[in-house]
């Protein structure tokens, strides 16, 4: 089972487009409380949909536009479910648990695929780490 994401801008949104994983993180780190460092309450923490960013269903992706770049990202079905499970409130940890059910997937490969999937979320700004 793979996450996936494709990016484009919002011109590119009827062609592919891959994912460009060499783009430099934000410029203010502490805003979007990257995930990438050492933190053992990472899992525990909701996230929430950016607020420049607006999420549709088209068939089985799911896509995501980021207003203020003026980028599209496409989510395969199970990046959609994460979204989805995310956008509703629902803590990596959580949606971990939920996905083991829904997926014919091993604990640790799933847990590899949210991670890296939650690192692009945040590095693209799609997230932010909700602090209420």
């Amino acid at each position: 089972m793979r996450i996936g994401a494709s990016v484009g801008t919002c011109a590119d949104a009827g062609r592919a487009c891959a994912l460009d994983y060499t783009r430099p993180p934000p410029a203010n780190l502490d805003e979007t409380k990257h995930l990438s460092e050492p933190d053992p309450q990472r899992l525990l923490r909701t996230l929430r949909p950016h607020p420049d960013v607006v999420a549709r269903r088209a068939g089985a992706d799911t896509v995501l536009v980021q207003l203020s770049r003026n980028e599209v990202f496409s989510l395969n079905g199970t990046g959609g479910r994460l979204w989805e499970l995310l956008a509703d409130g629902v803590t990596p940890s959580d949606a971990h648990a939920r996905m083991l059910e829904e997926f014919d997937v091993s604990p640790d490969a799933l847990q590899r695929e949210i991670d890296a999937f939650i690192e692009m979320l945040l590095r693209e700004q799609l997230v932010i780490v909700d602090e209420t």
